[in-house]
């Protein structure tokens, strides 16, 4: 099988009771002990609901994101039997403060999956 992330060629051991089963592997086994996906949860406040932010990795990563398959719809189950028929779900690959603002525009409570997770900007200029 061929890594998503990293291009390498790797192989997974099999023995006489998987040998004929299909399994989906997107990742080598270095690369899935380099990019461990760790669920960041926040929350925030808007003025008809909550915004609900999922992040799949604490630091910015440039790769193709279908090697993480099983995971994201782990947490796209989950989120879908929390949330209600009039919430919005989105994904989104990078938050800004401009598209929160934005969201206080929709109704009741919004779920949205990311990549990272959202920092203020305020709270990073205090830092630096």
């Amino acid at each position: 099988m061929i890594c998503l992330i990293c291009g390498r060629n790797y192989y997974k051991k099999r023995n006489i009771a998987t040998l004929f089963k299909e399994e989906a592997s997107y990742r080598c086994p270095a690369c899935n002990r380099k990019y461990p996906v760790v669920v960041h949860y926040q929350t925030f406040p808007k003025q008809s609901g909550l915004v609900h932010i999922y992040s799949l990795f604490l630091e910015n990563n440039y790769f193709d994101l279908t090697a993480f398959n099983d995971e994201i719809k782990i947490l796209t189950k989950k989120i879908l039997t929390k949330k209600q028929p009039q919430d919005t779900f989105l994904w989104v690959d990078e938050l800004s403060y401009h598209f929160l603002e934005n969201l206080d525009l929709l109704n009741k409570d919004v779920f949205i999956i990311t990549n990272t997770p959202y920092i203020k900007y305020k709270e990073v200029k205090d830092e630096i």
